[in-house]
């Protein structure tokens, strides 16, 4: 099974190489469990579905076969049958591998966690765990899963670039960096890796290494568009090098160092939002590059696009607020900042200080 799939899960953006913003949970677990079960419902399942199971075995039989067919309750509803009539680490397990892939949580950690009670070396049990968990938004306790899924099968590329993105979005750099690079070295081909370590880098001020691995990210999944948003983000702040404005958003007009990183970075901003229309954060981007460049009916609407998109980010009504004040608008340029200060009060220092009050 590629347990890639199940990234999906992640509440962070940057844990996720691709995006699935389009898939429901159903179509997901689909793609979830096609290496695990097969690719399709057969003949073979529709003879295992047909009568009624008589044992345990049975019913795992019919659970799985009702997966592929796309009958999620009922494959739920088998495989608690096959666990009253015979419970063991491995039905706990699948129960919870189906309750995680179409978003049940918290029944799935119960699950897992038996699981673990019953088979306390399953690396994957602790490593779906951390899964559930990181759907709940409990990052230090999936940390810990993850750790342990470590300890148990050190060779695990998939626990050590989860813990990386985690760490990553607990702000813990050089810690993701390691697990990144871990998960990379045992799996080249890792994408998710590949991007989340090339944002590390970028969040480092390591520009060359984040758009290399970033380049191989997209060599590898040339439709990513995260990976395209980092790509960008790391260009547009190698070419911001050597000017350091206290905020993002300056008046333009000004003679810029290689106009050339420019353009790659507003090329890859217009293929992250080309491929991924609701990426905030990729309109958002190439709006502080199109004000930058005094641009700020184009970055007023991409700032725009990202508040429809994104209510309550905070960084959007604060750039917008600095392209309306650079129009002369000052009525909604303090509509934008008062907005920004009630949702960010700890970047106060990022709003003109007389849009403050």
């Amino acid at each position: 099974m590629d347990v890639r799939k199940y990234t999906w899960m992640m509440t962070v953006l940057i844990l996720v190489g691709c995006s699935d913003s389009e898939r429901g949970p159903a179509e997901e677990a689909a793609n979830l469990f096609a290496d695990a079960f097969g690719a399709s419902a057969s003949e073979e399942d529709q003879r295992k579905t047909a009568g009624e199971p008589t044992d345990a075995a049975g019913y795992r039989q019919r659970a799985e076969a009702l997966f592929r067919a796309g009958d999620f309750e009922g494959s739920l509803a088998a495989y608690t049958r096959a666990l009253e009539l015979g419970p063991d680490a491995r039905l706990y397990f699948s129960r919870g591998l189906v309750l995680n892939a179409v978003g049940r949580s918290e029944p799935a950690i119960a699950d897992f966690t038996e699981a673990i009670r019953r088979e306390p070396s399953s690396a994957l049990a602790h490593f779906h765990r951390a899964l559930a968990y990181t759907k709940l938004t409990n990052a230090p306790v999936a940390v810990r899963d993850l750790t342990e899924a470590i300890r148990l099968d050190p060779l695990h590329a998939e626990s050590h670039q989860l813990r990386g993105a985690l760490r990553l979005g607990m702000g813990e750099l050089e810690s993701a960096s390691l697990d990144l690079s871990k998960a990379i070295e045992l799996d080249p081909k890792n994408v998710e890796a590949r991007v989340n370590r090339g944002h590390v880098h970028c969040l480092q001020g390591q520009y060359d290494l984040a758009i290399a691995d970033l380049d191989e990210a997209l060599r590898l999944q040339p439709r990513n568009p995260v990976a395209h948003n980092h790509r960008g983000n790391a260009y547009s702040k190698k070419w911001r090098q050597g000017m350091v404005p206290r905020v993002l958003v300056r008046v333009g007009g000004q003679s810029r160092f290689n106009p050339e990183l420019f353009q790659r970075a507003l090329s890859d901003f217009n293929e992250a939002v080309r491929l991924d229309p609701r990426d905030y954060h990729a309109h958002s981007n190439r709006g502080a590059l199109h004000a930058q460049q005094g641009e700020h009916v184009r970055a007023i609407a991409d700032f725009t696009r990202a508040i429809e998109l994104q209510s309550d980010y905070a960084p959007a009504y604060r750039n917008r607020g600095h392209c309306y004040l650079e129009q002369g608008n000052t009525t909604r340029a303090q509509a934008d900042f008062h907005e920004a200060l009630r949702l960010e009060p700890g970047n106060a220092d990022l709003v003109p200080a007389s849009f403050r009050r």
